[in-house]
């Protein structure tokens, strides 16, 4: 089984999370192909965990570099949607797809740090003084700003009857931008990686109970047996959010506790809670 490069979690994390039972023993014991499990596991699991937990937190918890296409709003700042910003390699302001009215030549970092102290981005390298720059990238909350020093910039290059706003074309993305956004592995929290590791988790568990007898509480792994039946659970009531994960299987005593972990860790990291 292998990794794709920058998940959220390896593969590794997510035997950890089943009791350090490798994951090709699920697959021999549900007498499924290599193939079939493993794309299972690539093209379904992970990538529905990795998709809740990044959707549920509004972070990128991944470095991803991608051109996309805004449309303008006639306001000197432009949300961009993502968050963190790592960098922005390109920007320009289009009137039609091929005709440029603007290109951005100096873009410098701000907010490079998150609240939880850990830095996101490299600091502007000519910071405090932001003169030289015509474009300001706030990482923190994912908005480029078009900073008042640009009129000045473009007094020699004056574009008539433009506010040094982000122009606004009619039913059109015009604003394109080249950037880097999301953590990489190194800033990811030990939080969110065992968070995703859990919800893969519990998908292989519920695969189980599609073809096991019902009523089997245990299964021999070598001389070892492994019992994860009904038993000790997590109180409470798990959110509305956290329902499709929700398991009441044969293992659910195993499952409780990855579920319980999730739900008491990833809302601390949605980002209402870093404003």
């Amino acid at each position: 089984m292998s990794d794709t490069p920058d998940n959220l979690c390896a593969v590794g994390d997510v035997e950890r999370a089943l009791m350090g039972v490798p994951l090709n023993v699920y697959k021999d014991f549900l007498a499924t192909q290599s193939t079939s499990f493993e794309a299972m596991f690539n093209e379904s699991w992970y990538p529905e965990a990795e998709a809740f937990v990044q959707t549920y937190t509004h972070f990128t918890w991944k470095a991803v570099t991608e051109t996309r296409w805004y449309q303008g709003n006639m306001k000197s700042q432009l949300p961009l949607g993502v968050y963190p910003i790592r960098s922005v390699s390109n920007c320009c302001i289009h009137l039609l797809p091929q005709t440029i009215w603007y290109k951005f030549h100096e873009a410098a970092n701000i907010n490079t740090v998150d609240s939880r102290g850990v830095q996101i981005a490299e600091p502007y390298s000519k910071a405090p003084d932001y003169e030289a720059a015509d474009l300001w990238v706030d990482c923190r909350d994912g908005i480029l700003e078009i900073p008042p020093t640009i009129k000045y910039l473009q007094m020699q290059n004056y574009l008539p009857g433009w506010n040094y706003l982000w122009l606004y074309v009619t039913d059109t993305e015009n604003i394109e931008i080249t950037m880097e956004y999301g953590y990489d592995d190194t800033s990811r929290p030990e939080a969110i990686k065992r968070s995703c590791a859990n919800l893969c988790a519990l998908m292989v568990l519920a695969s189980l109970d599609s073809v096991l007898t019902g009523g089997q509480s245990s299964w021999a792994i070598g001389d070892e047996r492994r019992t994860w039946g009904r038993g000790a659970r997590t109180t409470g009531r798990t959110p509305d959010e956290f329902a499709a994960f929700s398991y009441e299987g044969m293992y659910s005593t195993l499952a409780h506790r990855l579920l319980g972990y999730v739900t008491a860790n990833l809302p601390k990291f949605r980002r209402m809670q870093f404003i």
